[in-house]
């Protein structure tokens, strides 16, 4: 039952957040923010699934000169 409660959350705070978009944005930016909201947040799940490690890119970012 805990679980549902939470699923009926966190559809309505989605449903606020597109909407907002959509009315404020439009349609067409609205459909590319959520495909690219889709597309890093497979990205983010391969990266967990496969353990890969990204201290190296952490390096780049943070060497100071």
């Amino acid at each position: 039952m805990r679980e549902k409660i939470n699923n009926i959350y966190l559809g309505g705070i989605t449903g606020f957040i597109f909407s907002t978009l959509l009315v404020t944005v439009g349609i067409l930016k609205t459909i590319i923010i959520v495909l690219f909201t889709c597309i890093t947040a497979w990205g983010s799940y391969l990266i967990g699934k496969y353990n890969i490690n990204l201290s190296s890119l952490s390096k780049i970012f943070t060497h100071k000169n």
